[in-house]
């Protein structure tokens, strides 16, 4: 578009050149108006192209060292009030906020991860809307959705999944947002991840399930909710081949104990060590007796 004004700008200089050289007088006129006309243009184009460059340098300008540096500190520190008022700052700068959404902190988690977990949907869809992934990771795999779930944002979790989120991702330990809300006790996070069809079996690195994350944790509503509302299976092992029944006999969480044995529960499942969860209940006479009902 500039190489075209440009052609027709020479055009109508060379044009007015011509003409100013007649003697007619009325042909001068019109020549010395296309030589103004042309300088009028001239200006004009230096000052387009000129606002044209300074926006250019603007929304390609880096925030300085210092800004990334409280930047990335208010990541750290989860403070999602801090992260937007210098999102505003910098949007109102006429600098790019692509730009600055992409700054993490040392640990890979991001201004929308912390968004997320503290619950403020408002900076979360501005900072979607301003260009934040929603399915960037942490440099363990943790994601914005887990951690919607890590805070037990309820409606952050469920917009980021209208977004498309995955529901199901895993970190590099193997955890996923239904491990982290077994693990938790979140009982009303767990109850929706269930109706939103997350797999409430996953296991971990070490062959968790939610199921046992909670049952270890002694999370007894959460306990209930995977097994009456998910049908969480019951005799997934552990690496050293612990059910969720041994965990519970372990902790000495009778009601535990007898809510797995309702849903199917293997009380002669052998660990590694060759222990079955009734073994483990033999020194505890309160114990033994859930296995004779």
């Amino acid at each position: 578009m500039i190489c075209l004004f440009g052609i027709c700008l020479f055009g109508i200089c060379l044009l007015g050149i011509c003409l100013f050289g007649t003697r007619i007088f009325v042909i001068r006129l019109l020549a010395m108006r296309l030589l103004l006309v042309s300088v009028y243009l001239v200006l004009v184009s230096g000052m387009f192209l000129g606002t044209a460059a300074a926006d250019d340098a603007s929304s390609t300008k880096l925030p300085s060292q210092g800004f990334v540096k409280k930047w990335s500190s208010a990541i750290s520190n989860d403070r999602d009030d801090l992260l937007a008022q210098m999102l505003d700052a910098h949007i109102e700068s006429g600098l790019d906020p692509v730009k600055l959404l992409s700054i993490d902190a040392p640990n890979g988690k991001s201004a929308l991860m912390v968004a997320s977990k503290q619950g403020d949907l408002n900076l979360v869809r501005r900072m979607v809307g301003a260009g934040a992934s929603i399915n960037e990771l942490t440099q363990t795999g943790g994601t914005p959705f887990m951690f919607a779930v890590l805070g037990d944002q309820i409606h952050i979790a469920k917009w980021l999944h209208a977004q498309g989120a995955n529901i199901d991702s895993q970190g590099s330990n193997g955890w996923s947002a239904a491990t982290i809300a077994g693990a938790k006790g979140q009982t009303a996070m767990l109850r929706w991840l269930i109706e939103a069809g997350a797999d409430i079996n996953a296991v971990d690195v070490y062959r968790f399930t939610p199921l046992m994350r909670a049952v270890d944790n002694q999370h007894q509503q959460a306990v209930s909710t995977l097994l009456s509302l998910g049908g969480a299976k019951v005799n997934v092992q552990d690496e050293s081949d612990n059910s969720a029944l041994h965990f519970a006999v372990a902790n000495g969480h009778s009601e535990v104990i007898a809510m797995l044995l309702q849903h199917g529960a293997n009380p002669l499942q052998k660990n590694r060590d060759g222990m079955t969860p009734i073994d483990l209940a033999k020194p505890d006479p309160a114990l033994r007796a859930l296995f004779k009902q």
